[in-house]
């Protein structure tokens, strides 16, 4: 296999990227061992499950051996094995790709541009049980990946004249592996401004942040939930005079990624104590 994703690793302190050596078809030819369909298609998303690295290519779902990265052919031809990878595709007549995949409520769930998929995964995932299936039809953002918060699923959604908004995905308290959506910025639809950059959560606060096309605004939400109803939520900007490029939380500490003069500077602030 070549073309294939590179590898961030870390040794003692020091990162590298390197580029691994996949494992070659250990049996078998291109009928009865074939390649997987990102092989065809190319990758136009990446996301992980089970132990699995996951590559989505158009409608389908392509994962690696079990705990194998490396590993994208089955080990035998005789038999399929519960740690071969797996290919599964989702409902052929929809037109845009899936390109992000994050792991919420125990399962997959996969984004396109027009639609979202998901993949089931309340036991142990094997090639004779996995499946993907179309779950909701909400028009997606695909200028930055969803993030998770434990308990909903933020992503961004494109808006008329330029703007954009925010929607929060909850699992159905109904139907198990089903999913519904809500815009939780329907009341500000001129907030935020151009395509939302980026998205991050705090796994230990109630609060998530994007950035806007205004380089060097950020966006901030604080919610509160009670039981299962949103008891509180507040949306408000913080301006700064540098572009904010990224950000992301370490525990309660919110790290901004600023562009100063060329150069990378890192910022961060702790929301217990305020800026």
């Amino acid at each position: 296999l070549t073309n294939m994703p590179i590898q961030l690793t870390v040794a003692l302190g020091v990162y590298s990227l390197v580029v691994p050596t996949y494992e070659r078809r250990a049996s078998g030819d291109d009928t009865t061992n074939p390649l997987l369909r990102f092989a065809e298609y190319g990758i136009t998303g990446m996301a992980s499950l089970q132990g699995r690295l996951v590559l989505l290519a158009n409608e389908y779902v392509c994962m690696s051996g079990s705990d194998k990265p490396l590993r994208w052919f089955r080990s035998t031809v005789s038999s399929v094995l519960a740690s071969d990878p797996i290919e599964v595709a989702g409902t052929p007549s929809v037109s845009s790709p899936y390109e992000y995949g994050v792991q919420f409520n125990k399962d997959l769930v996969l984004f396109a541009r027009t639609h979202q998929g998901i993949v089931p995964a309340s036991g142990v995932i094997t090639p004779s049980n996995a499946v993907v299936g179309v779950a909701t039809g909400y028009t997606f953002q695909t200028s930055c990946s969803p993030v998770v918060t434990g308990r909903t699923v933020f992503f961004p959604a494109p808006r008329s004249q330029g703007y954009s908004g925010v929607w929060e995905m909850v699992p159905s308290q109904y139907t198990d592996a089903q999913l519904q959506a809500d815009d939780v910025t329907s009341h500000i639809p001129r907030y935020i401004f151009g395509d939302v950059r980026f998205l991050a959560a705090s796994t230990t606060t109630n609060v998530v942040v994007a950035g806007t096309g205004v380089q060097n605004e950020l966006i901030v939400h604080e919610y509160l939930w009670t039981g299962a109803e949103k008891a509180h939520a507040a949306w408000h900007r913080w301006t700064f005079a540098h572009p904010v490029l990224g950000a992301y939380f370490v525990g309660d500490r919110l790290v901004l990624l600023f562009g100063v003069a060329g150069q990378m500077v890192l910022a961060s602030v702790d929301l217990r104590e305020g800026a």
